[in-house]
């Protein structure tokens, strides 16, 4: 046992386990722009980047332009010693080559679509008719009996997504894409500087039923009887449905498997590259219904297996443990998670951490930040936010998140997951009842998978998922226990479930007659490949209290079991390693008690330094008292350097200093202001009402206007301050004015560089103001095409706007006066008002409490806020600066004290003196504020994509009941007390 091993494993390998963000490009790409991106990634401690096609994207996808982008980055790569990994897809999902293979109608998704109707129907997408008799099924081929309900089933046929089921489909992209890539990057790069792709989220056909050219011979293959009869169980109850149903999404996921995962895993691996991705809608049984019928098996075909995590809230451990369990099995060190995509502008980083090792702690040990976008302009700014590029006003602390999950990555790749029990995973069961139609279809399923996920967890019981399909391939009998692959567990246990695959039965009938130990949780299955079977013998023969009590790891809070919490425990070489952390929003004191554990130690993923631990061994079991924090987790190693601290040490106890004096800005910051309403003017008529930007937006694109436009904005200002800054994005045929002042071009930006800067300090005046901004306004067919044609999100998501109708900024010396009476506190941290704004004089003193109703409403970035402090010995030290903000800086006379990103508390003592001391706290948050969203009627979402800022197709004219025409703010400031 050595720690130093440990240690010396993480140092090494960390920088293999470095996050590699989703870099969108999305714009006119520059190869400049493009080296000085990736040598700023470089800084904040990345790894490499996925150069990834997206919305706004200029240059030609594929083209000449767009292989010199790919070539120049993976130049630079090299030059910083990164990874330049290619994305696969412009857009996503992945499969239609940026639109080239949806020119050909036989490359095209397929669905089925129910209906019940009085008339017996002769359209030509009708694909069966049938009719319901005493609990029956049959189908028909004529008009019946008057009064008789027609059961229907027909196709559907979308033309913006491609059949994932047919490998010939799959064959025809790999030519597009793959083969392209190949051809045009040097053989040298080709796997090692550019180590492979990435596939996003590709499925069968999620948006209906799905459906193939291939599948009724395939199905009459398998089964033996005409895939027509099943078309009516996917979406009604019948005597029979459920087998039948078994027998379609069970060939559907089959087919989905072998006709894109492994052919596309099959090329990688016979040219010298490696495939990454993932697939979609993993954390729960109906999403992976919806989109592939299991997604453990698409792990066996990634070389870095991969998850996605969307939004702010916390998510069970579903999706983390079943990647974790595959990548165990099959010895797969890395698995990567897509991440942060919808949390919203102002997530903080603590958020983000919390939500990065829920995963981390399930089997994740490499991060994707999404998003890192190449340009911030028009539509792109509001693609899926947070953002991590220059928008992200801490982005400087970036270097420190990234080093902290650089290490805990390596370290939850050391050694082996110590994992003694294999549940069966029970997603064959959701075949039985899924219907696409039915969103209630599955809510048992995964309700009791939740119940069973919450159960283990609790316990911190060791456990993998066993996956049918893979378990087939890979699982065998070994003495007592059950080996899958490289891991070997001593008890088996099957949860909920109706139904077992033919090659389970028989496994688990061996393992029991070689004395398997096989508890169950719920009901036993009734079923064999979805038919009705005897499965009497399969029982189980130890309690849930057995299997809890064997594990080697328990934990107690307050004598009772502390809920709230997830262990991965890991042994190798070097001795073990215990990964622990708190899910809930409360700190705790915590008992454990680790069998086979040896004297043991804190491991700081910071710095990597050592620290003791309220601890006792016995020379095989080791006892510990430990305080974990809301939100904060730990790693603990067995060491036999630093000595243990006595394990009935109290815990210290902090009290907090009062930050009740004056609080004054240490420099005026430059304030901002969203302007997001305007009159407009086509080609010269006259102005319409005041607007919200995004009636304007919709309507231009819904009239399919051309021509020449002009958006009137106002403001109100009490003062001409010293320092006024207009912000506007660029468009062809830029005019902008203000009350009827050209305004100069300065070459400074503001929110991205591709922002425009205009001086307007010496045009504006006191009382109303104005400023006009034209444009020349047009869109491609095409854009229309997508918008209003039809089809799947694929192509809305590659689509490029040629002129883009956005909201204007205000930057400078002036505070923003608001209607004290007009704010309302909302959820999470959330201000709605109600009032007007006016600029007007700032002032040195200010309220830490709430900038937003202090003048700063629209505020984002960092501000200097300076008080003093009367202290002596023995007075309470430490900083809790409650409220809300991302990241903060503290300096104590002088001095820094260093910066808050993980935690919210700091021991002032080594730089207090008795007397007065000088205090200045930096705290900073995001643009949220600035960005919105303002409008919508949940006021701060836990969840945001582009609709939530846009409203795209759902204005009537002037008429948008989601629209509040209220803003929505989010807090900023420090708690007092």
């Amino acid at each position: 046992m050595s720690e130093h091993r440990i240690v010396e494993h993480i140092q090494k390998t960390s920088p293999t386990h470095a996050s590699i963000p989703f870099w969108s490009w999305n714009d006119r790409l520059e190869p400049e722009s493009l080296r000085a991106q990736i040598r700023r990634m470089k800084e904040l401690g990345m790894g490499g980047f996925f150069m990834h096609a997206r919305g706004g994207l200029e240059t030609e996808y594929l083209s000449d332009e767009w292989f010199r982008a790919i070539l120049a980055c993976i130049d630079e790569a090299k030059k910083q010693g990164m990874e330049a990994w290619s994305y696969d897809e412009n857009g996503w999902p992945s499969g239609f080559a940026g639109g080239v293979l949806l020119k050909d109608a036989e490359n095209h998704a397929l669905g089925l679509e129910p209906a019940v109707e009085d008339a017996f129907p002769s359209d030509e997408k009708v694909l069966a008719v049938y009719r319901m008799d005493d609990g029956g099924c049959t189908r028909i081929d004529g008009p019946a009996e008057e009064g008789t309900r027609y059961y229907v089933v027909r196709l559907r046929v979308d033309k913006t997504y491609v059949d994932t089921m047919n490998p010939a489909v799959t064959d025809k992209f790999l030519a597009c894409t793959h083969e392209e890539y190949k051809r045009r990057i040097p053989a040298a790069d080709f796997g090692t500087h550019m180590p492979g792709f990435f596939t996003d989220e590709p499925q069968y056909f999620r948006w209906s039923t799905p459906y193939s050219r291939i599948l009724p011979d395939a199905f009459a293959e398998r089964y033996g009887y005409d895939i027509r009869q099943a078309f009516p169980a996917l979406f009604w109850d019948f005597e029979g449905c459920e087998a039948m149903r078994y027998d379609y999404y069970s060939l559907c996921h089959d087919l989905f498997i072998n006709g894109f995962m492994k052919p596309v895993y099959n090329w990688c691996e016979e040219n010298g590259v490696q495939l990454t991705g993932h697939g979609i809608e993993e954390w729960g049984l109906g999403g992976q219904m919806m989109c592939c019928g299991g997604v453990m098996p698409v792990y066996a075909f990634e070389h870095l297996p991969g998850i996605d995590y969307l939004g702010r809230g916390l998510n069970t451990d579903l999706a983390a443990k079943q990647i974790g369990s595959v990548c165990a099995q099959l010895r797969k060190d890395r698995a990567i998670t897509e991440t942060f995509a919808c949390c919203g502008w102002d997530v903080s980083p603590r958020e983000l951490r919390n939500i990065a090792e829920l995963q981390y702690v399930g089997g994740l040990n490499m991060m994707c930040q999404h998003l890192y976008p190449y340009s911030s302009r028009g539509q792109r700014k509001r693609d899926y936010p947070a953002h991590y590029s220059e928008t992200l006003q801490w982005q400087d602390e970036l270097a420190d998140f990234n080093r902290y999950f650089n290490h805990l990555g390596a370290a939850l790749s050391y050694g082996s997951e110590a994992a003694d029990v294999l549940v069966i995973h029970p997603m064959h069961s959701a075949y039985l009842r899924y219907k696409r139609k039915d969103n209630t279809s599955l809510a048992d399923n995964d309700r009791e998978l939740r119940e069973l996920l919450s159960w283990l967890g609790d316990r911190q019981i060791p456990y993998h998922f066993g996956d049918e399909r893979l378990m087939a391939d890979m699982a065998a009998v070994e003495g007592d226990g059950l080996r899958v692959g490289a891991c070997r567990y001593s008890y088996v246990l099957i949860p909920d479930c109706d139904t077992l695959d033919a090659s389970t039965v028989a496994l688990l009938r061996e393992y029991l007659r070689a004395g398997g130990k096989l508890a169950a949780f719920g009901r036993m299955p009734t079923r064999v490949d979805g038919h009705p079977a005897d499965l009497s013998d399969i029982a189980a023969n130890i309690t849930l209290d057995a299997l809890a009590e064997a594990s080697p790891l328990h934990i107690t809070r307050g004598g009772e079991l502390a809920c709230g919490l997830r262990a991965q425990l890991r042994r190798g070489e070097g001795g073990k390693l215990l990964y622990l952390k708190n899910l809930t929003g409360e700190d705790m004191e915590l008992a454990l008690h680790l069998r086979d554990f040896g004297n043991a130690a804190l491991l700081s993923m910071d710095d990597l330094s050592l620290s003791a631990l309220r601890s006792r061994c016995d020379g095989t079991d080791l006892a510990a008292r430990l305080q974990l924090e809301a939100g904060h987790a730990v790693v603990i190693i067995e060491s036999a350097t630093p000595a243990a601290l006595d394990y009935e040490l109290p815990f210290r106890t902090w009290k907090a200093i009062s930050l009740s004096g004056g609080f004054t800005f240490d420099e005026l910051p430059e304030n901002m202001m969203t302007l997001d309403r305007a009159r407009l003017s086509v080609n010269g008529g006259e102005f319409t009402e005041e607007r919200p930007i995004e009636c304007i937006r919709d309507n231009l694109l819904f009239d399919r206007f051309a021509g020449r436009i002009t958006l009137a904005f106002r403001f109100t200002a009490d003062i001409c301050p010293e320092k006024l800054l207009l912000v506007a994005e660029p468009a062809k045929g830029l005019s902008i004015t203000l009350n009827g002042k050209n305004l100069p071009t300065l070459p400074e930006h503001r929110i991205d560089h591709r922002f425009l800067t205009f001086d307007a300090a010496d045009a504006v005046v006191t009382g109303e103001n104005e400023i006009l901004l034209s444009m020349d306004y047009f869109q491609r067919d095409e854009v229309f095409e997508v918008l209003y044609g039809g089809g799947s999100e694929s192509v809305r998501n590659c689509l490029c706007f040629d002129t883009e109708i956005e909201n204007i900024y205000l930057f400078g010396s002036f505070a923003v006066a608001t209607d004290a009476d007009a704010f309302t506190s909302g959820p999470r941290f959330s201000e709605i008002y109600t009032g007007g704004f006016r600029l007007t004089a700032q002032r040195a003193e200010v309220d830490p409490t709430s900038l937003v109703k202090d003048g700063y409403p629209f505020y984002g970035g960092r501000v200097r806020l300076r008080t003093t402090l009367d202290w002596k010995p023995g007075d309470p030290a430490e900083l809790l600066p409650g409220g809300r903000w991302a990241v903060m800086g503290v300096e104590v006379n002088g001095c820094d004290a260093g910066t808050l990103i993980f935690d919210t508390h700091m021991d002032l003592t080594p730089w207090l003196r008795e007397g007065k001391n000088d205090i200045v706290l930096s705290p900073c948050c995001a643009l949220r504020n600035l960005m919105g969203p303002f409008h919508r009627e949940n006021p701060e979402p836990t969840s945001v994509g582009p609709n939530t800022f846009s409203y795209e197709k759902e204005w009537k004219g002037t008429v948008c009941p989601a629209y509040l025409a209220r803003y929505s703010f989010v807090r900023f400031g420090i708690d007092r007390e």
